[in-house]
């Protein structure tokens, strides 16, 4: 049986898989994207940089509605808030399944952008 591994080792793989998906899921919660990169700064993989990129890009888009939200009629900034909500949660489940999955309409565009971001 070459697939068991020994329980240490399965202890750690775990553990690594959860600290992995606490990162992703803090970077779609605004301010605690700061707490996920500091984190990933000390646990680099390729799962974690997708969704601090993911979870930037939202932040970003967030930012600018609210700079906006002084100049756009309220119900379009209202939609706005919540279409960015919906998008972490969405980002937030992507994460907790252990996905890779650009968000729906603007994941491309927030990782084409993104792309030199490390």
């Amino acid at each position: 049986m070459n697939n068991v591994q020994e329980p240490s080792q399965a202890n750690s793989s775990n553990q690594e898989n959860k600290d992995d998906k606490a990162i992703a899921v803090f970077s779609y919660l605004w301010i605690l994207w700061i707490a996920a990169y500091i984190l990933y700064e000390k646990k680099k993989s390729g799962f974690n940089l997708f969704h601090l990129r993911q979870g930037l890009g939202l932040f970003i888009i967030w930012i600018i509605n609210v700079i906006l939200s002084s100049f756009l009629p309220a119900t379009i900034s209202f939609i706005l808030y919540i279409a960015i909500a919906v998008f972490e949660i969405i980002g937030i489940i992507s994460a907790l399944k252990g996905e890779q999955k650009e968000l729906p309409l603007i994941g491309k565009f927030i990782n084409d952008n993104l792309k030199n971001f490390k």
